[in-house]
């Protein structure tokens, strides 16, 4: 018994009890640490050598880093253009409200991009035609390439944990389905890792099944935050979905932590009756009960109402309790007999009431 208390782990002190007010901020500071950190490099990209350029599957592309609020008037009318014609139809009737948005985030200071440009000996002027419509977009930023597509991302917190969230990875229609994004998605990952961020996580929208599925060969999933995973109900009524891939087990265990069990339903009462032949041995201790159990004087109660409502157990039930005018008789008497200091009379028929044996 010994050797097996020894061997028996111990919990240590801090999973028994909740960390201190001095631990979370110990923590939440060496967060932000991180986050600053990570902001604070200049360009990301240069410390990946092998990710500069690109040149599989007919196309022969380089990367180039940029800063929201370093974007000139012509870069940004391109994003802006590739944005409709790639997310419109899967923002559907959201979109006048989302395009406005997507214009405020594109400008800040903490926005990161990494723009896919194509070698060109001049400008280029492109239109991409997508069921009907017709959307220029012009390259005249680049003097000698042109724009293929784009990321946007930033280092934020979610979950107390320091994540690289990716706001926007956008491909021109020519560009997709040739292993571009799924490259530069690796590159993300990367930089994730090298700044000590948990996890990449990103918003797709439900419509855009495309995305959904590239994502999940890419082995994301959708994460405890995701309005589906906190609640079923509200996330019938949200259109879009959190996806996450997580890089150590903390971020693991609140990124991708299963969803809590529906509390359970309250079970009824199951009564159990006992038998005939166990009232007449006078089993007390098989009378009928609740799971939850009953006291003492409700089983006594409990076994006279049987005997009342089955007297074929023990005979007429009728001489089992006194009658209604024996018991005022017997009330007035001893009302009388208190008044001229006399013990009380009991009537002769109360005498004579039989015992119940339980």
């Amino acid at each position: 018994m010994a050797a097996a208390e020894n061997k028996r782990p111990r919990l240590s002190s801090r999973a028994e009890k909740k960390p201190s007010r001095k631990e979370i901020l110990e923590r939440k500071k060496a967060t932000d640490e991180l986050i600053r950190k990570a902001v604070a490099v200049k360009d990301h990209l240069a410390q990946f050598s092998d990710f500069h350029k690109y040149q599989r599957n007919g196309l022969s592309v380089y990367l180039e880093s940029g800063r929201g609020h370093q974007l000139t008037l012509p870069m940004r009318k391109y994003i802006q253009n590739l944005l409709k014609v790639n997310m419109e139809e899967a923002y559907g009737a959201e979109w006048p409200s989302q395009e406005k948005v997507k214009r405020r985030e594109m400008v800040v200071p903490e926005a990161r991009y990494i723009f896919v440009k194509q070698y060109s000996n001049g400008f280029i002027t492109e239109k991409s035609m997508k069921e009907g419509t017709e959307v220029e977009h012009m390259h005249a930023a680049c003097t000698e390439s042109c724009l293929l597509g784009f990321v946007h991302y930033r280092f934020v917190v979610e979950e107390e944990l320091p994540v690289l969230y990716v706001y926007e990875l956008q491909m021109e229609p020519s560009a997709q389905g040739k292993g571009l994004g799924k490259f530069m998605m690796q590159l993300i990952e990367q930089i994730a890792c090298k700044n000590q961020m948990g996890a990449v996580m990103l918003t797709v929208q439900k419509a855009n099944t495309q995305a959904i599925a590239f994502y999940t060969k890419l082995r994301y999933v959708i994460s405890s935050t995701s309005p589906s995973r906190v609640d079923p109900q509200i996330g019938l009524d949200k259109s879009y979905e959190i996806l996450c891939k997580t890089f150590d087990s903390e971020a693991k265990s609140k990124l991708e932590r299963q969803a809590t069990d529906e509390p359970r339903q309250k079970q009824p009462r199951q009564w159990h009756w006992p038998e005939k032949h166990q009232l007449e041995r006078g089993d007390a201790q098989r009378l009928p009960t609740a799971s939850a159990g009953f006291g003492g004087e409700r089983r006594l109660l409990l076994l006279l109402l049987l005997l009342l409502c089955r007297g074929d157990v023990l005979g007429d039930t009728a001489s089992i309790l006194p009658s209604h005018r024996s018991r005022r008789s017997h009330n007035r008497e001893a009302l009388m007999a208190t008044a001229e200091n006399k013990r009380p009379r009991l009537s002769s028929r109360a005498e004579k009431k039989p015992r119940l044996y339980l």
